[in-house]
Order: structure tokens, then C-alpha cells, then sequence
């Protein structure tokens, strides 16, 4: 009888190692899954894990079931992404798992450390949320209504400012004006217009069209003089916005702009003069007017 010499995935009692930088991007990129990771390696079940941390969130179940289906996504997103340039070169990507023979083996595999993380902690987390979601509605909201920036807005500033953003392409068109006075300006939401859904901001980097340009909202932020201590609250904005076909506020994010001592620097993003404009309409001034033209001759 011939031998079989196909080699079984590794058992997750043995996980292949993930190197730190690596364990860093992943607790960064994807906090409550990483959260898991650790507690798993200690016992936890992703049932018992769910139950208690939905129990605890500040804003709610479904605020977060949102936010651990995004975390899903995102990461499924960069195995993939990885998968298409590894193909797109004309080499043939391993999944993690999949059975190898001794040749493939001896060769090594090609995949991802965050495949290997989805593959060992995300697969029951992802079955449940699965779950939920297939009986709860799909729209993503957040039940209780989160903390919003302090910064006191009228109603012509909020009407100003909502237009302005949305003709811009800044902020969804089909945005909820509600929603989005209880953000700038801390406006009550009326009954009928509850739960709050957080905004969609729609900006993407002019050269790479695919990819969130999330500078430009802290960009809006220090223009509208937003108390820099809430800017700087990640877990705040990442509450009251979501960017599209992109991972929530980082650490990273804050890098350029901020200096030795965590103080926020000036943020020009690309988009630094339309959003100056769109403020300048709302407080009446004209700042980026260019100057006449000396029409005299010498």
C-alpha cells in the first residue's frame, strides 16, 4: 500500500508563531478580536467572551455586534487583498489549513499571519456574529446614544455645514440629518428617528480613489475648533463615524499629527481648502479668497 505522505494542518493546541510586530498590528487594527486571542489561549469560549462583552459595551448589543462585524470584515479583507497580489504575480496562494504534501511542506507555505490569527481565534467568533446578524435587522445602530463632541453648534450652523459636507462628498448623501445635528451640536434625536447610526464619512484619497481619507475628518475637526481632547478620542469618533471599506481610527492615524508630547499639531489633509471653505460659509468670512490683482501698471 502506497504511503500517504500528505501532512495535516497544524492543531491549534500548536498555532504557529505570529511574530510581534505583527501581534501589535493586530491588537491595533482589530482590539476586540485580539482581546479574544488572548483570553481563548486562557480558556474563554467565544460564546461566554460575546455574551459579556455585549453586556458591558457602553453603547449597546448592537453597537457591538456592529463593531466586531466590521473587525471580521476588515481582516477578511486584508487575507484577501494579500491573496490577490501573491495571484496577480503568478503564484498560487496557500490558505492556512490546507493539507500539504512533503514537497509543499519542504518549500513552505505562503500564508498570512493574519490568516493564520483568523484561521486559529476569528472562525467561532465569526459563526456566531453570523448568527445574529441572520436574525437581528442588518442595518448597523447604535441602541444608546453615545457621547458627542461638546462643541455647541446652531441651527444655521448645523444646516450650513450638513449641506456644505454632503455637496462635498464628505458625508453620505443619504446621511440622517437628525443623527447628524446629535453629532455637531448635541441636538436630541426625536423618537422617531432613533436608534442612532453612526455617519458614514465618504472622503477617499484623491489618487487612491479606494481608500478612506480619514485625515480630512480630523482635518474638519480642528477647523471647527472641536476641543482637542476629543479629537484625540479615538474610541469617541469611531463611535460617531464609520469610514467605507476601512478599518476604524487608529494609533497610526495620529502619528503625523501630533508631536513628541501627544499634542495635536496642524492637520492639512488634501481636502485642507474645500473644508476650510465649507466653514468659512458657515461663519461668513471668505478666508481663502485670493487677493486682487494690482491692476496698475508701473
Amino acid at each position: 500500500m502506497e504511503k500517504d505522505f500528505t501532512i495535516k494542518p497544524e492543531p491549534p493546541l500548536f498555532p504557529p508563531v505570529i511574530s510581534e510586530r505583527k501581534l501589535t498590528e493586530l491588537k491595533n487594527d482589530y482590539p476586540i478580536l485580539y482581546e479574544f486571542s488572548e483570553l481563548f489561549d486562557n480558556g474563554i469560549t467565544p460564546e461566554s467572551f460575546i455574551k459579556d462583552k455585549a453586556a458591558k459595551c457602553e453603547y449597546g448589543e448592537a453597537a457591538f455586534f456592529d463593531l466586531l462585524k466590521h473587525e471580521i470584515g476588515l481582516l477578511k479583507h486584508e487575507i484577501e487583498f494579500i491573496k490577490y497580489i501573491i495571484e496577480s504575480e503568478g503564484g498560487t496562494y496557500i490558505e492556512y489549513g490546507t493539507p500539504l504534501t512533503f514537497e509543499e511542506e519542504i518549500k513552505g507555505t505562503n500564508c498570512t499571519e493574519a490568516d493564520i490569527f483568523y484561521n486559529l481565534y476569528v472562525l467561532g467568533i465569526e459563526k456566531i456574529v453570523s448568527e445574529h446578524f441572520a436574525t437581528t435587522p442588518a442595518t448597523p445602530t447604535i441602541s444608546k446614544a453615545p457621547q458627542r463632541f461638546t462643541r455647541e453648534f446652531s441651527s444655521t450652523e448645523q444646516k450650513k455645514l450638513f449641506n456644505g459636507l454632503k455637496d462635498g462628498g464628505f458625508i453620505a448623501e443619504n446621511t440622517n440629518y437628525y443623527h447628524f445635528c446629535a453629532v455637531f451640536g448635541n441636538t436630541p434625536i426625536p423618537e422617531k428617528e432613533k436608534p442612532f447610526t453612526r455617519l458614514v464619512w465618504a472622503a477617499t484619497n484623491k489618487k487612491a480613489k479606494n481608500k478612506a481619507n480619514k485625515k480630512s475628518l480630523l482635518d474638519l475637526l480642528k477647523i471647527l475648533e472641536i476641543p482637542e481632547p476629543e479629537i484625540k478620542n479615538k474610541p469617541l469618533i469611531n463611535s460617531l463615524f464609520t469610514f467605507q471599506n476601512a478599518k476604524p481610527l487608529s494609533p497610526q492615524n495620529y502619528t503625523l499629527i501630533t508631536d513628541t508630547k501627544k499634542c495635536l499639531k496642524e492637520i492639512k489633509s488634501e481636502y485642507h481648502t474645500e473644508l476650510l471653505n465649507i466653514v468659512d460659509n458657515i461663519i461668513g468670512i471668505k478666508r481663502n479668497t485670493p487677493p486682487k490683482k494690482n491692476t496698475l501698471r508701473d
